[in-house]
């Protein structure tokens, strides 16, 4: 729950990643994820960074919590309205490909 949060929309900047963290191949978890589209919900903050990423929609192997703890090191230049950062509700869409 992020009561702060808003959907982007007008007035509201969609945040810009500054920082993908790709998963790390030497993770023990690393093989559970399954190649294709992934979908995440998720809050990225006034300070850019992502919080509770939820997992919507692709491969079921075990990997999501992995893929969860990988996004949520992601950073953003957080969203803007009025000038000012804001916390915004986003949707990640990826593949992924091991």
């Amino acid at each position: 729950n992020h009561p702060s949060a808003i959907k982007v929309s007008d007035g509201v900047s969609y945040p810009e990643l500054v920082e993908k963290v790709n998963p790390d191949r030497n993770h023990p978890d690393f093989a559970k994820i399954r190649s294709g589209i992934y979908i995440f919900d998720m809050v990225v903050n006034e300070k850019g960074e992502v919080v509770d990423p939820f997992f919507l929609r692709g491969p079921e192997g075990g990997g999501e919590a992995y893929l969860k703890a990988v996004l949520a090191r992601w950073r953003y230049k957080p969203a803007l309205r009025g000038g000012k950062p804001v916390s915004v509700f986003i949707t990640v869409t990826f593949s992924f490909s091991p």
